[in-house]
């Protein structure tokens, strides 16, 4: 499986995605700003383009940029990646919601519904993370298009403000 890790490139004007996995492990995907507006490239070296993977939802509760509102949910590839829920409230606080898993499955359903319930999260809570590191998010805002975000947290906390990068409604 091929994984995508987002990050900005210190050497270039705007976003760039690192494609692990696979036999190539330099392929990139690109934004850069020419005239005015942001392009993306997609450079995958044989690999047949970008393949997409498991990610975590960020919900953001503060107003931390003006294009990232408070309420706003958004996907990151930067935590764990394991479809687990997170979220970065107004004082710049990363939490984690951890939760038990019960079975709740139906044990006289028949094929594939079988399935429905088999790991149902119970418990919900949210916990403080103590998480370092870059912390990229992106989603498609209504009017903007599609919105690229950086944050560095340390120790679970904010450090400095949001860097947003805004590709558009054509990407």
């Amino acid at each position: 499986m091929v994984a995508v890790r987002y990050g900005f490139d210190p050497n270039r004007i705007g976003f760039a995605a690192y494609i692990s996995g696979g036999r190539n492990k330099n392929a990139w995907r690109e934004s850069e700003k020419r005239n005015g507006r942001i392009t993306k490239k997609v450079f995958d070296h044989g690999q047949g383009g970008l393949v997409m993977g498991m990610f975590d939802d960020l919900l953001i509760e503060g107003d931390l940029h003006p294009d990232v509102s408070a309420g706003s949910r958004w996907q990151t590839k930067s935590l764990e990646c394991d479809m687990d829920n997170y979220k970065l409230d107004a004082s710049g606080q990363l939490w984690r919601e951890e939760y038990d898993v019960e079975d709740r499955s139906d044990p006289n359903a028949e094929g594939i519904e079988r399935l429905a319930g088999i790991c149902t999260r119970v418990n919900e809570r949210w916990v403080k993370s103590n998480w370092t590191g870059e912390l990229y998010f992106y989603n498609r805002v209504p009017d903007k298009g599609w919105v690229e975000c950086k944050a560095i947290i340390v120790r679970g906390s904010l450090d400095g403000g949001v860097e947003v990068a805004i590709a558009g409604k054509g990407v």
